[in-house]
């Protein structure tokens, strides 16, 4: 099993556009993006897991690691995180049958507004709700789900505990404040 950073940015990645700051200048002089947050977990040979999918999927991603895409893993429904979806659906790659793992919160969001709604409608993605602090598996890879405070105006927020041949990772790519979790980053880091 093999994890592999697509992107460490916020939701609009480096540069943001309409943004003048030093760091977009110098990215857009020097050519050097850097891409909204997401992760690959590759699983097995041809199968993947991706957990958010940015905006800027198609230049995360080869078309090998796309194709590889059996499952997908939400945090939340800010446009940084869910943007890229899009990708999946009829207009563009017409993927079917990819599992999408979020909390019900999140799945009615999706099923309940366009342009989301069309990919279940479409089969191009497949419900599979789960509940925080219960694991799931995708084969060798088991995930736990985490409820973590953040601006959840669309829908709720999650932070994942991710355990494979790896060590375990946290991935909790947005938070409101450390100190209004109600578990202690500390213990949570050490284990």
């Amino acid at each position: 099993m093999k994890l592999k950073i697509l992107g460490i940015a916020q939701d609009g990645g480096v540069p943001q556009i309409n943004c003048q700051c030093k760091n977009c200048k110098t990215s857009r002089t020097e050519g050097v993006p850097l891409f909204a947050t997401s992760l690959l977990v590759e699983r097995a040979k041809g199968k993947s897991t991706l957990i958010d999918v940015s905006p800027d999927i198609k230049n995360q991603l080869t078309p090998t690691e796309f194709n590889g895409i059996d499952s997908i893993v939400l945090t939340h429904a800010h446009v940084g995180h869910i943007g890229g979806l899009l990708q999946f659906g009829f207009e563009i790659a017409n993927k079917k049958g990819v599992n999408l793992f979020a909390s019900p919160e999140m799945h009615s969001f999706l099923q309940d507004n366009e342009p989301w709604k069309q990919l279940f409608e479409n089969g191009n993605i497949v419900p599979c709700k789960f509940r925080f602090e219960e694991t799931f598996a995708l084969e060798e890879l088991r995930v736990t789900p985490l409820k973590v405070p953040h601006r959840d105006e669309i829908a709720d927020t999650s932070g994942f505990i991710l355990e494979g041949d790896f060590k375990k990772v946290l991935f909790i790519p947005d938070i409101k404040n450390w100190l209004v979790w109600e578990k202690d980053l500390k213990e949570e880091v050490s284990k």
